[in-house]
């Protein structure tokens, strides 16, 4: 990832981009939960999310929970999401797409990572324009290629 990739995103949404994160090492609010799959089922069966369906799940369960991120666990159980223990993320059971509930030095960050269908840059700026966040800022960033698939993750912090 380039810096004009990142550049091309903050043009299309500066008022919630935060971040971009663009080296080899990924941030420490995405533990090693790259790849959301079944047990035992390679990643690539997966369906790449689109942009629109990854921005409406973050939407519902992070930004409308903000104020109470303990309902989140329940909230991924009913939307079909399995929990995996040895990532503490939930995973999707049909999608590459991963939720968590990270401890951050500030508190409690409800965190995203999604397969990006298509470039990545442009999947992120679709995923923000359809990611309603009241002037609420929300970190989105790019994970190292893996798998043969380009992953963004996004998080915001608990109210």
């Amino acid at each position: 990832m380039t810096h004009s990739n990142c550049t091309k995103v903050l043009a299309a949404a500066t008022a919630i981009f935060i971040g971009c994160q663009a080296t080899a090492e990924m941030p420490a609010a995405a533990p090693a939960r790259i790849i959301a799959q079944k047990d035992g089922e390679s990643v690539t069966s997966m369906a790449i999310p689109t942009a629109r369906m990854s921005a409406k799940l973050f939407r519902r369960i992070c930004m409308e929970n903000r104020s109470n991120f303990s309902s989140v666990p329940k909230k991924l159980h009913r939307k079909g999401f399995k929990f995996h223990p040895e990532y503490q993320s939930y995973a999707h059971p049909s999608h590459d797409v991963s939720f968590a509930l990270v401890q951050t030095a500030t508190g409690i960050n409800c965190s995203m990572v999604f397969a990006a269908a298509g470039d990545p840059p442009d999947t992120a700026t679709i995923f923000l324009n359809k990611t309603v966040t009241n002037g609420v800022p929300i970190y989105v960033g790019f994970l190292p290629k893996t798998t043969h698939r380009n992953y963004i993750h996004a998080q915001v912090a608990a109210k």
